[in-house]
Formats: C-alpha cells, sequence, structure tokens
C-alpha cells in the first residue's frame, strides 16, 4: 500500500529542542542574573534538564497539573541551592514560555527535506505532546507551519503518546488509515511503538545514535535520509 501520509513529532525531530531550550535558558539567566544563585550557567541548566524530565514524566502519566509542571521546574532549581523565591522562579517560568518558541534552530536539512516531501505529493502532519500554544509559535517562528496540514496536540485530544488512541485521533484527522500512513520521531517508546501498535509504519529518527540497533522500526541519522525511503 502507498504511502500518503506523514506524521512528524516536533521537538527534537525538526525542531532542535535541546539548544533551542538551552540558548532560551541562557538568555534568562544572563537577564535575570542567576549567577547570584548558581555558581555557573551549566549548573543551572543540568539542575533545569533533570527536573523538567522527572516533571514531564509525572505530567504524561497525569500526575501533575500543566501549570505545576511549569512552576515547579524552576522552583525545584532553586530548591536545589537551599533557595526559597518563588515569585523569580514564576517570573522564569514565565520568560522561557516567552523565549523558548521564539528560537528557531532545526536540524539539518529539515526545510529542505520537508519541501521536497511535500512537493512529491505527501500530506504532512504533527503530533506533539507539547503545549499547544507553545508548539503553535515554534512552528511559526521556524517557519515550519506551512507545510503541515494538521498539527494535533496531546493538550488538545486528552490523550499522550504513547497511548494509542492520539494515533488513532491523528488517523481519523488526517482521513487515511494505518497502513496508508508513517509516523517519524525520535523517542522509541514514545513515537514509535506508540505507533507501532496500530501497525502504522515508523521511522526512528536517532541523529547521535543513541539507541544503535533497533528492530520492527526503520532508522534515519538525518533527515534528508527520508529522500530516498519517499
Amino acid at each position: 500500500m502507498k504511502k500518503t501520509h506523514l506524521f512528524f513529532d516536533l521537538d527534537r525531530t525538526l525542531w532542535d529542542f535541546e539548544n533551542n531550550s538551552k540558548n532560551a535558558l541562557n538568555k534568562i539567566y544572563e537577564a535575570e542574573q542567576l549567577n547570584q544563585y548558581f555558581e555557573h550557567f551549566l549548573e543551572f541548566l543540568s539542575l533545569y534538564k533533570n527536573i523538567n524530565k522527572k516533571l514531564w514524566q509525572a505530567y504524561s502519566k497525569h500526575q501533575i497539573t500543566k501549570n505545576q509542571l511549569r512552576d515547579r521546574r524552576f522552583i525545584e532549581c532553586f530548591e536545589k541551592k537551599n533557595i526559597k523565591n518563588e515569585q523569580l522562579a514564576k517570573k522564569i517560568s514565565d520568560l522561557y514560555i516567552e523565549i523558548s518558541p521564539q528560537q528557531t534552530k532545526l536540524f539539518p536539512n529539515t526545510l529542505e527535506t520537508l519541501s521536497y516531501l511535500k512537493k512529491s505529493n505527501y500530506t504532512l502532519h504533527i503530533i506533539t505532546n507539547g503545549f499547544e500554544e507553545v508548539q503553535f509559535k515554534k512552528l511559526k517562528n521556524s517557519k515550519l507551519e506551512d507545510y503541515f496540514t494538521n498539527v494535533i496536540c496531546s493538550e488538545q485530544v486528552g490523550f499522550n503518546k504513547p497511548d494509542k488512541r492520539i494515533f488513532l485521533h491523528a488517523l481519523n484527522v488526517a482521513k487515511t488509515e494505518s497502513n496508508k500512513a508513517v509516523m517519524i520521531g525520535d523517542d522509541l517508546k514514545v513515537d514509535i511503538l506508540g505507533a507501532n501498535q496500530l501497525g502504522i509504519e515508523t521511522i526512528l529518527f536517532d541523529p547521535n545514535n543513541e539507541y544503535g540497533t533497533v528492530f520492527d522500526t526503520h532508522k534515519i541519522q538525518n533527515l534528508i535520509e527520508l529522500k530516498k525511503r519517499f
């Protein structure tokens, strides 16, 4: 069966989350003079990344709310340094939500590949666990929005990847079937195994070869490789 619909993850697949997040946090660190609380930026960054990962896992399991995630990640950064300053943590949280989606670094060959796929008459979509208002800003600022017919956000749907219901919802929105679709993403569990539950063909984007040999999915290390597959 010919594939006609390609579903992409956004963060860490098209939009370079690690570098964009780091740049946003560095701007905040300097603007708010956080060197008075942390020994250096990399200490602040490391604390944030570990805490943010833990809280996102809790959010994906519906153990905390969106607002709790946003506020707690910076409150806990300060708590690790025995500092209680919720007012500053809230200010930093608001700044991060504002500045982060303004960053526009994409993975190599993103625009070239998307342009090729769209010109080749594939219908492109996004499936993301990120927060709706932030993800749409990222797409607009990075000049990605015109490539995609639908953007499916877990917050909007009520289910997070890898729950098969968000993939089923995406297929329904796209008016297509699982055997005509491909899911491309960077997370083996969230993107790949989730889509595999519905029999959707998958491609793991693994630019740093973190997963090594994988089974039940194709693997690429550069998005330009998609031109050879489609």
